[in-house]
């Protein structure tokens, strides 16, 4: 029996595009998370959080380093610019692009020491990981910089651009690098944040007071705080491990303000300002006062929350360690992406209905629940916005645009596609 070349490009489109990170990345992911939460929570050989969320994610990262390299090859993928059979060492490219890594980097620095915001406690985990290991990252720094550009396709990078143009005080050059300038700032903005989330979410774990009469109230609590730890585990490592030699480097950043704008908006410290002033959508009371005397209830929409989150997070470890906000750092096809191409959107939106119950105000108002509901729907706009944002980025890449023909055919949501006219 023989397969027409027609039969063939429909089983193609049927499929969709190899994934970057593939089914041993999760693997590598919930092994680095079993070992890293065994090491951080029973054995506990660190005391200070932001010390133990260090060693956490080191641990985390080694066996999703590894999977990249050993079984997925993602150093030699297209897109990455390695080729290890050439062997080329040059010390002038290496001293100019420590230049030009010494400048980004002194330039992130002043920039945390000149605005107020990082003066928050949110930020003290991250300036103390600075403050004790800087030696360390200028002590990697440099052979790293050596092994990666004896062995790219084209050493002439970015960073080469920025440090030859320092040392030939030609400024309008560096200018031309916005888009690799623009994916330092990503990691310079999220990463400090990020990073204090996690650790302060190690000492909440750590301290959890299990005792209580209800134990649906402390079971839920005790689940939310834990995904929500996972979550952050994605996040840091992501961010931390943006590096050409593991292939989890930028390949392009969103260079438009409409995407930059929607995506900042929901994070601190814009958010707040945001939420306080404008889209105040919580009620005056929490689900759970509102069904406090049902446990049944309460158990029913307890699960329903932990279950979106549970989705949410199961979204977020199929990126390994790739995770990152306005960047493309290779296209996710697997897990809960084979469903819509924006699932953490979806979920995370559900989450937040089902948690702010914004059409049930306990002073029982019409009116009030109308006004929080549209509201709420404002946020989910935001949402919309940041994915139509990322489909403009990541649709120059022609993977993408297979993958997005996939979703439309085979998506969750394909009778949407069917019905227009």
């Amino acid at each position: 029996m023989t397969i027409s070349l027609h039969d063939q490009d429909i089983a193609r489109r049927d499929a969709p595009p190899q994934s970057v990170c593939s089914n041993a990345t999760m693997l590598a992911v919930v092994l680095g998370m079993a070992v890293g939460i065994w090491v951080t929570f029973w054995l506990r050989p660190l005391d200070y959080a932001p010390a133990a969320a260090l060693l956490y994610i080191v641990i985390f990262a080694v066996p999703v380093a590894f999977v990249e390299i050993a079984y997925n090859k993602s150093h030699l993928a297209p897109g990455v610019g390695m080729n290890y059979a050439r062997r080329d060492i040059s010390l002038s490219r290496t001293l100019r692009k420590l230049v030009g890594l010494s400048a980004i980097l002194g330039v992130i620095g002043v920039s945390y020491w000149l605005f107020p915001v990082y003066d928050e406690k949110l930020y003290a985990p991250f300036f103390w990981l600075l403050e004790t290991f800087w030696w360390v990252l200028a002590a990697i720094s440099i052979p790293y910089v050596v092994l990666v550009d004896m062995h790219q396709d084209e050493p002439e990078d970015s960073l080469w651009v920025i440090g030859d143009a320092l040392l030939r005080m030609q400024p309008r050059r560096i200018a031309r690098e916005k888009n690799f300038l623009l994916g330092w700032l990503v990691k310079a903005y999220f990463l400090p944040m990020m990073y204090g989330y996690l650790s302060n979410e190690v000492g909440s774990l750590r301290s959890f007071d299990f005792d209580g009469s209800r134990m649906p109230q402390i079971t839920y609590s005790f689940l939310y705080s834990g995904i929500l730890f996972l979550d952050l585990t994605i996040a840091v490592a992501g961010y931390m491990l943006t590096l050409r030699a593991l292939g989890t480097n930028i390949r392009s950043t969103d260079t438009t303000l409409s995407g930059w704008l929607v995506t900042i908006i929901c994070y601190s410290p814009f958010w707040p300002l945001l939420y306080g002033k404008y889209l105040a959508y919580n009620t005056d009371w929490s689900w759970g006062a509102w069904l406090w005397e049902n446990e049944p209830l309460y158990i029913a929409w307890a699960a329903a929350i932990i279950l979106m989150k549970s989705l949410w997070v199961w979204t977020a470890m199929s990126y390994g360690i790739r995770f990152s906000n306005l960047t493309h750092r290779g296209i996710i096809t697997s897990g809960t992406y084979r469903w819509t191409k924006h699932p953490s959107y979806i979920f995370k939106n559900i989450f937040w209905w089902l948690i702010a119950i914004p059409f049930i105000p306990q002073d029982g108002s019409v009116l009030t629940a109308l006004q929080n509901c549209a509201l709420m729907v404002g946020v989910n706009l935001i949402y919309y916005a940041r994915a139509k944002t990322e489909e403009r980025h990541l649709m120059k890449d022609p993977t993408y645009v297979a993958y997005a023909e996939y979703i439309r055919r085979n998506g969750m949501f394909r009778f949407l596609n069917r019905a227009r006219p």
